[in-house]
């Protein structure tokens, strides 16, 4: 089952857009629970604020994705208040004053 701020991909394209789960809602008897899932996607064609609407059984579970580091997508970001944040590379990271 998904929760809103779960992540997951989608299924039904040729390549794993992440998307995070904004709003779940289940449908159906015991045996054939399903979900209806609100996705706000992490990056893709999609012009920003678009959002996807998929059945649990289109997507698929994405955090071993986004926490591994392993065949993570390059340039993808973590989503904080609707917008993607991608770690810069070759910043400075040093604190000190020079």
């Amino acid at each position: 089952m998904y929760h809103p701020g779960d992540y997951a991909y989608l299924e039904d394209l040729p390549r794993r857009f992440v998307c995070r789960v904004v709003e779940a809602d289940s449908f159906g008897a015991d045996a054939s629970m399903g979900q209806l899932l609100k996705l706000a996607p992490l990056g893709g064609p999609w012009p920003p604020g678009t959002m996807l609407v998929r059945l649990s059984s289109a997507v698929r579970p994405a955090e071993d994705v986004l926490h591994a580091g392993r065949g993570a997508m390059r340039g993808m970001g973590v989503a904080t208040d609707h917008e993607e944040r991608t770690p810069s590379r070759g910043q400075n990271q040093s604190h000190e004053a020079p």
